[in-house]
C-alpha cells in the first residue's frame, strides 16, 4: 500500500540546519559518541556550539560534565594486572626521561621538575619493579603493557604505542579541536607532569580552577586559549602564586585559596602583593588558629584598601570566638568599643576600620574580613 503524504512528511530526515539545532542541545558526551559512531555527522556535530558545564584536564585525563576519560598504562603478567603512575621503556623500566619535542599547535605544559613526590613515587615504583625481576629477560618475555581508556564503568584495551601524554592530547584534539569557541562555566586544569593541549582551542570560560605545583606557569600558559572576559572566580589549589598586575587577575571577581593548611612568610608575601579586593581562604582541617591571627596581624601592619572583603572557610566548628579572644588581646589599644563576641572593629588608621565577624555554617566556621571606612 503506498504512503500517505502525511506519512511521507513524518519519515523525511531533518534537514541540516536542523540537525545542527538538535545537536546543540544534546548531552556532550552524547555528541562525541555520536560524533565517533557516525562519521556522516561528524561535521554536523562539530560545527555545532558546544556549551560545557565544567571541563577538567590533566596529564591522565579528561573530564566533561562529570564524565571522566581516564588512560592508563597496565602491566600484565601471569597474576592480576597491575595499573602503573607512569609512562615505561621497551625494557619496562619507569620511563624518566621523556623528551617531548616542541611543537606550534600547541601549548606544553611540563611540570616533572615541581614534582619532588612524583620523582619519589617513580623511585618507589622502579625498586618494586627490580625487586620482582629476579630473572629479567624471563620475566620480560612474559610481561605486555596496554594503554587503557576507562570511562566509567567500561573499558577500551589498546595497544601501547602512544605515551600518555600524546594519548591525553589525542583525546582533547578528537572531541574538542575543530570547533568555535567553547563556553565553558568551569575550565579546571591539574597536571603533576607533561599536559599538551592543542592551540587551536579557544575557551570562553567563567571560573578557572588550577590545581598543581606552579599554578601561575599554568596561568600564564594557557591564557593564550581564553577569549579574555571579567571572569567569575580563579580557584588555586597547591600553590598560590599569581601576578596581581595581570589583567585577567585584576578584573576577575573573586580569587579562590583552597586547601591552606599554613602560611609561611611566602604567602603572606604573596597576599601582599595581591591587592585584589574579594578573595576566598579556605583552611584544610589540620590548619593552625595562628595562621587567622597573623593574617589579621599583617593587615594591620600593612594595610588593606577600603572595600577590601576575605571570607575565610575555617573546617573547625566554633573556632571564630577564640580568633576574636586573641585579636582583642593582641590589638586591644586599637579595638572599637561597638565590639562584641562576634563582631570585632579595628582601628586600622584615621579614616578606615577592619570589621571582623564570623557565623557557624555547616559544622565548620565561616569568618570574614572587611575593610570599611569609619562612620
Amino acid at each position: 500500500m503506498p504512503l500517505s503524504k502525511l506519512e511521507i512528511e513524518k519519515s523525511k530526515p531533518l534537514s541540516y540546519a536542523s540537525t545542527k539545532s538538535v545537536i546543540q542541545y544534546l548531552d556532550p558526551n552524547l555528541r562525541f559518541r555520536l560524533s565517533q559512531q557516525c562519521p556522516s555527522h561528524r561535521s554536523i556535530e562539530k560545527s555545532a556550539p558546544l556549551h560545557l558545564d565544567s571541563l577538567k584536564l590533566s596529564d591522565n585525563s579528561i573530564s566533561v560534565d562529570g564524565i571522566e576519560y581516564e588512560l592508563a598504562i597496565y602491566r600484565q603478567r601471569e597474576a592480576r594486572p597491575k595499573k602503573l603512575k607512569a609512562d615505561v621503556t621497551e625494557n619496562g623500566r619507569i620511563d624518566m626521561n621523556i623528551v617531548v619535542e616542541e611543537d606550534p599547535n600547541e601549548i606544553l605544559i611540563d611540570l616533572r621538575g615541581n614534582q619532588e613526590r612524583t620523582i619519589a613515587e617513580v623511585l618507589t615504583e622502579l625498586a618494586n619493579q627490580r625487586r620482582d625481576e629476579n630473572n629479567e629477560k624471563m620475566i620480560q618475555s612474559k610481561m605486555k603493557y596496554f594503554l587503557v581508556l576507562k570511562v566509567g564503568r567500561s573499558s577500551e584495551v589498546m595497544i601501547y604505542e602512544r605515551k600518555l601524554h600524546d594519548a591525553v592530547k589525542y583525546l582533547v584534539e578528537r572531541f574538542l579541536g575543530g570547533r568555535g569557541i567553547l563556553k565553558v562555566g568551569t575550565l579546571s586544569i591539574g597536571s603533576r607532569g607533561i599536559l599538551r593541549i592543542p592551540s587551536s582551542l579557544n575557551f570562553k570560560i567563567r571560573h578557572l580552577e588550577l590545581k598543581s605545583e606552579d599554578n601561575n606557569k599554568i596561568f600564564e600558559t594557557i591564557k593564550q586559549l581564553l577569549t579574555i572576559s571579567p571572569l567569575s572566580s580563579i580557584s588555586l589549589s597547591h600553590s598560590y602564586n599569581l601576578r596581581d598586575e595581570d589583567p585577567v587577575v585584576e578584573s576577575t571577581g573573586i580569587l579562590i585559596f583552597q586547601s591552606i593548611d599554613f602560611f609561611d612568610n611566602d604567602m603572606l608575601n604573596n597576599l601582599n602583593k595581591l591587592r585584589h579586593k574579594r578573595v576566598h581562604l579556605s583552611f584544610d582541617r589540620f590548619f593552625e588558629l595562628q595562621n587567622v591571627v597573623w593574617l589579621i596581624d599583617n593587615w594591620i601592619v600593612f594595610g588593606r584598601n577600603v572595600g577590601t572583603h576575605y571570607s575565610l572557610d575555617v573546617v573547625v566548628e566554633n573556632k571564630g570566638w577564640e580568633i576574636l579572644e586573641i585579636v582583642k588581646r593582641n590589638h586591644k589599644e586599637r579595638i572599637d568599643e561597638k565590639s562584641d563576641r562576634e563582631n570585632v572593629i579595628i582601628h586600622m588608621n584615621n579614616t578606615s576600620d577592619l570589621h571582623i565577624e564570623y557565623e557557624l555554617e555547616d559544622f565548620q566556621t565561616l569568618m570574614h574580613l572587611r575593610v570599611e571606612l569609619r562612620s
